[in-house]
């Protein structure tokens, strides 16, 4: 995977209908200022969500978006390197190396091109942690 963020807009406390019309005003923004971006599902705390990935030289952009749309965190990948960021960009915690999963064995997921990711640490990463 290369290096981007991934994040989404959908929040618990907002309705479906509410979400999905928040999701579609970040993506047209993205398009209207001409940044390449993917939509993906994901899950996060066991709920399905829709995320968007955009590379790390639009950063500012997803963190604009991350924060006026009140997320608590984002995903930054880097070398295959899992961290979450605050909305605000500072760094929350280093989850690990981007794996390829089985969508049962993982509350936590991002699905692209129809295979399941998350972030893992290795025995010497959580003995290190």
């Amino acid at each position: 995977m290369r290096n981007c963020f991934i994040f989404s807009v959908m929040r618990p406390d907002v309705s479906t209908e509410q979400n999905y019309l928040n999701h579609l005003a970040s993506t047209a923004t993205l398009t209207g200022l001409e940044i390449a971006h993917e939509v993906v599902v994901g899950q996060y705390n066991g709920k399905q969500e829709l995320s968007i990935v955009v590379g790390m030289e639009h950063r500012h952009v997803a963190l604009l978006l991350a924060t006026y749309h009140k997320q608590e965190s984002i995903l930054m990948l880097v070398d295959n390197q899992g961290m979450l960021l605050t909305a605000d960009g500072n760094l929350m915690l280093s989850l690990g190396t981007w794996t390829e999963v089985d969508s049962n064995t993982s509350d936590d997921y991002t699905e692209i091109d129809g295979k399941k990711y998350t972030c893992k640490r290795s025995a010497q990463e959580a003995r290190t942690a």
